[in-house]
């Protein structure tokens, strides 16, 4: 019995991959926003804030932000599937089960 985790056993899915960049564009982009909002109140009374601009900005900004993420994920994904194959020398990028589910997905 080999002492070497498998590399496949502890990738995870695609899916998984695509909430983890979804829930760092949730985290980074309300933070930028508020910053950036709040830090107008040492400028103007509150009522006075300007918030709408921002507010567009940091809509738009999680839109491309997650679908560029998504994008590189993807790329990302079948690059290093690709290389996984070569070390481990186990099928090719094709026949990796990039978008596999986890068992307990099937419980639910």
């Amino acid at each position: 019995m080999s002492n070497i985790p498998d590399i496949k056993e502890d990738a995870m899915s695609w899916e998984e991959k695509i909430t983890w960049v979804g829930a760092a564009v949730a985290a980074a982009v309300p933070a930028v926003y508020f910053t950036v909002t709040l830090g107008q109140l040492g400028e103007a009374p509150v009522t006075e804030i300007a918030y709408q601009r921002s507010l567009l900005i940091a809509i738009g900004a999680s839109i491309v932000l997650t679908i560029v993420g998504s994008i590189l994920t993807g790329i990302g994904t079948g690059i290093w599937a690709g290389i996984r194959a070569e070390i481990t020398g186990k099928g090719s990028a094709e026949d990796i089960d990039i978008d596999r589910k986890d068992e307990r997905d099937v419980q639910i």
